[in-house]
């Protein structure tokens, strides 16, 4: 089974700086005399975590419906700034690796390499200073797990979202993201996160194999033996750090300016996989 990680998709990996949210609460207005709860102030997610990220995509690729159903083992070392993806249920292994200290993405699929240029500015752990608050609600019953839900517009990829985080550590648990009105490829991503875990339990998932990896993939040309290549490529991140899109082989165009270099032609939110 022949597997590609396409374009762009959504959520995003953008900034190289965010915004460091405070931690006061604010008083929602009362014209009455009782005591109102207050909003939570927008949090960021640990800073390492390994979780498993279950994603159905709905899409309109040439006028043509398409659905995508996708899960991934996610592990996310901010402090390292390191990012390790293992996608379940492929024929062939498939796992992608991003180095944010030399700016590089490995997709490994099978006996395969290919390696990237990312053209992203940073890895993202915090939920948007502009995110709206819309309220609380409980997973399992009265006495379950509190969460948060935040609606998100993002002003550099555009489209609007809707993340549930937990109240107590932070920790995402559903997204729902719709891309910008006019997209050239219509779409609406739902993702859940289970089974996560704080620490990285073995940084071992971040090395890099090579082969078929190459040394100094800087210095390498495109090839195609099937073996490995180099490219420039996009990796899209939602701001809690769960990664959500790949892409490779990109043209790039001469503007505007993205991540302080150039942007990738295709729109932020499309397919994931095909």
């Amino acid at each position: 089974m022949t597997f590609r990680l396409l374009t762009t998709v959504f959520i995003l990996i953008l900034c190289s700086a965010l915004n460091t949210p405070g931690t006061a609460a604010v008083t929602v207005p009362s014209e009455d005399t009782h005591v109102q709860p207050q909003i939570p102030a927008p949090c960021c997610v640990p800073k390492q975590w390994e979780g498993d990220i279950h994603m159905i995509q709905g899409y309109v690729r040439s006028g043509k419906p398409g659905l995508q159903n996708v899960t991934t083992r996610e592990s996310y070392d901010f402090t390292r700034k390191m990012i390790a993806v293992e996608v379940r249920g492929m024929a062939t292994p498939t796992k992608v690796i991003m180095d944010y200290n030399k700016m590089e993405q490995y997709t490994i699929t099978g006996t395969t390499c290919t390696v990237g240029r990312m053209m992203n500015t940073g890895m993202l752990n915090c939920l948007p200073m502009n995110s709206t608050y819309m309220g609380s609600s409980r997973f399992g019953g009265m006495e379950g797990l509190l969460v948060d839900s935040w609606s998100i517009v993002d002003p550099i990829l555009g489209g609007t979202g809707v993340i549930d985080i937990t109240r107590d550590g932070c920790i995402l648990v559903d997204e729902v993201r719709i891309s910008p009105p006019g997209s050239q490829e219509p779409s609406l991503i739902t993702l859940g996160v289970t089974d996560v875990t704080l620490g990285i339990k073995d940084p071992k998932v971040f090395d890099v194999p090579r082969p078929p990896c190459p040394p100094n993939p800087r210095n390498e040309k495109p090839t195609n033996d099937g073996k490995s290549s180099y490219a420039e490529c996009c990796s899209f991140l939602d701001h809690t750090g769960a990664a959500i899109g790949f892409c490779y082989n990109r043209v790039r165009v001469k503007a505007p300016p993205f991540a302080g270099t150039r942007k990738c032609t295709k729109s932020p939110i499309s397919s994931l996989y095909l």
